[in-house]
């Protein structure tokens, strides 16, 4: 099982309804993906505070009279009436906006970054080491990605970086920039150019011509484009302008 896999699973594994051969796979995982291991005891951690505070709830007799009186049949039936016309409206302006809203690029890239960078949002991981590559992570990479991977960053005004490492998006190695911009987190991700076989819509969309192609990645914004022999990621909760502008500024380093 791979990290994608893995995660993709989390809550149904947190929540004992896996089946007991897909659980194990998890749990295998487990021991040999750090990174997953974090992500996995972050998560449990939450979970158990969010039920450990549902568990102090106690239905007190006035509430449950307050909310019943709320649903009394009549009172129901008044308020359905004189609501309707304004749920309507509501409606059909909320399809006009699904059906009018400008369409974005969808890669499966973007849900893999999203998970590393949502990671490093809430602190899960952070930068292992920063200017020169250590020599010992030099040697594990060796043939699988270069160390100037770990120098193609952006050059455009308010960026900072904190930081580097190395992370596995979707079982291929990245070299990832760790920085902040205008206060917000961002993750720069870069590939060897090849690693674009292992995500064929992505290529894809690389290949159009653009000099930059964006997609959404849950609730961040996520920018890819060719530089060098490299292939950039650049993930924030910025605008798509922001972030196109951070993936533009990565000049090659090789």
């Amino acid at each position: 099982m791979n990290c994608l896999e893995a995660r993709k699973r989390m809550q149904l594994y947190l929540d004992s309804e896996l089946e007991a051969e897909t659980s194990f796979e998890i749990e295998k995982h487990l021991e040999t993906c750090s990174e997953c291991a974090a992500m996995f005891k972050s998560e449990q951690g939450f979970h158990q505070r969010v039920s450990g505070f549902l568990s102090k709830g106690e239905r007190t007799p006035s509430l449950w009279e307050s909310v019943e009186s709320k649903l009394m049949p009549g009172r129901f039936r008044v308020g359905l009436k004189s609501i309707w016309p304004v749920a309507a409206a509501v409606l059909v302006v909320f399809l006009a906006v699904l059906w009018f809203q400008p369409k974005t690029e969808t890669m499966e890239l973007a849900a893999a970054a999203e998970e590393s960078h949502r990671a490093y949002v809430h602190r899960v991981i952070g930068p292992d080491f920063d200017g020169p590559v250590p020599e010992k992570t030099a040697r594990a990479l060796e043939g699988k990605l270069d160390t100037a991977a770990f120098y193609c960053q952006p050059s455009a005004a308010g960026f900072v970086s904190r930081g580097k490492r190395v992370c596995h998006i979707d079982d291929v190695p990245a070299a990832v920039i760790l920085g902040h911009c205008e206060g917000v987190p961002v993750s720069v991700m870069v590939f060897e150019r090849n690693a674009l076989e292992r995500f064929p819509k992505t290529k894809r969309y690389v290949g159009s011509g653009e000099s930059v192609v964006c997609s959404r990645a849950g609730s961040y914004q996520l920018a890819v484009r060719i530089v060098g022999k490299h292939l950039v990621c650049v993930i924030a909760d910025l605008s798509r302008r922001r972030v196109e502008e951070l993936a533009l500024s990565v000049n090659d380093r090789t």
